[in-house]
This record gives structure tokens, sequence and C-alpha cells, in this order.
């Protein structure tokens, strides 16, 4: 899959979300005083963004973990799915291991910490445009010293959520582009990684750990 980066040069195109309008405004006029940086698109919530990294492919979607309509992992998911070429970093104020090493297993380009100051954020925002994958040194440290984490694949990280959704196996593959018996495959990798047995005992494992959001 051919990974998009800014060229020398040229402006970083990004998509904002982040559901709270004072911090995505802060974010948009400092990106945008920035000339390395073009704020092509900014959205309120997961949905949104998901539509809007659709629609204008940017370079960099900087998007908050906590949203509603979908997540940053959901939202990240299907950015990557619709936009393959956008390199996705999420900001967040978690620092629970379960939903650091979700996001890295999905495929996140950043992995930020809402606790930066915006300069530091702005240079990891450079980075991931220049083709960098950046997580925010705290999150590493957490993530490197955790042998004990739940890691999921991102294939599994996406039948999780739409298990999550009530959806069933032929219903999962159907929007997946899978056979139900790979996603029955699927969610039986799950139940083992979690030690449940019901999918009522994983989606509580699963929300313990930090892997989906109820």
């Amino acid at each position: 899959m051919t990974q998009k980066t800014a060229s020398m040069g040229a402006c970083i195109s990004v998509l904002i979300a982040d559901d709270h309008a004072f911090t995505l405004l802060g974010l948009q006029q400092r990106l945008q005083s920035d000339a390395r940086f073009d704020v092509v698109a900014t959205a309120h919530d997961g949905v949104d963004a998901i539509a809007l990294a659709r629609t204008h492919a940017p370079d960099v979607a900087l998007i908050d973990f906590a949203m509603p309509g979908a997540n940053g992992l959901e939202a990240l998911i299907e950015i990557k799915r619709w936009a393959p070429a956008t390199r996705v970093a999420v900001l967040t104020a978690r620092d629970d291991v379960a939903t650091l090493t979700g996001l890295k297993n999905a495929g996140a380009a950043g992995v930020l910490s809402k606790a930066e100051s915006p300069e530091i954020t702005l240079e990891h925002v450079a980075r991931i445009g220049a083709g960098k994958v950046v997580y925010s040194d705290a999150f590493v440290a957490l993530i490197e010293t955790s042998a004990s984490a739940v890691t999921l694949t991102s294939r599994e990280t996406e039948v999780l959520i739409r298990v999550a959704k009530g959806m069933s196996n032929p219903a999962i593959a159907d929007e997946l582009g899978l056979s139900p018996k790979t996603v029955e495959s699927h969610r039986g990798s799950l139940m083992r990684k979690l030690e449940v047995n019901t999918t009522a005992t994983l989606l509580l494992r699963a929300a313990k750990e930090g892997l989906i959001d109820f």
C-alpha cells in the first residue's frame, strides 16, 4: 500500500477532528499559523472525520480519541480503509496500555499525548507528514514496559468493533469483504486472547482492557 508523504517544500495538508470546539479552533489556528501546514477540513465527530478524510484525502488526519459517532480507533480504521494514503495521528489523554497498543496495532502513524505542548504536537505532525511514525515518549515507555497487554491485529480490532455494534458474522463479513468463516476465525482468536467463552464476556473484557468504548 502506498503511503502518502508531503513532498519537499510542499505544505502538509491536515484534517483535524475534535468534539471540543475550543480545542479544535486552537489546533486549527496553530497549524494555519505555521507555513508547513494547510488545514483542509475540520470535524466535530468521528463520522464526519471519516467522510471528510475520504473527500479530501489529506496528508495527515489529526483526530481526538474520545469523539462521538466514532472514537479515535474506529475513525482510524475507517480512514485507513477509505483514504489509505492518509497518515492518521490520534490525540489522547488516555494512558492505559490496552488503548495505546490497540491504536498501534491498527496502524496509527502517530499516538500523541494531549499533555504535550502545542509546539511539540506541531513538530510531531510535521514528522508524521514526512512519513515518520511518532509516539509520545510517555506512550512508548508504557507500551515497551508492559509485556502483559492484550494485543490484537488490525483485522481482529475491526471485527471486535463490529461485534460490539451487535453485527452478525455475515454482516461483518459483507462489510469487511471477508467470508463468514474468516470472521468466525477472528472471533475465535479474540475469545482466546481475552480468555472468554461468550460474546457478552468478550465485550465486557474488551471494554475493561480499553479495546472498545460503550
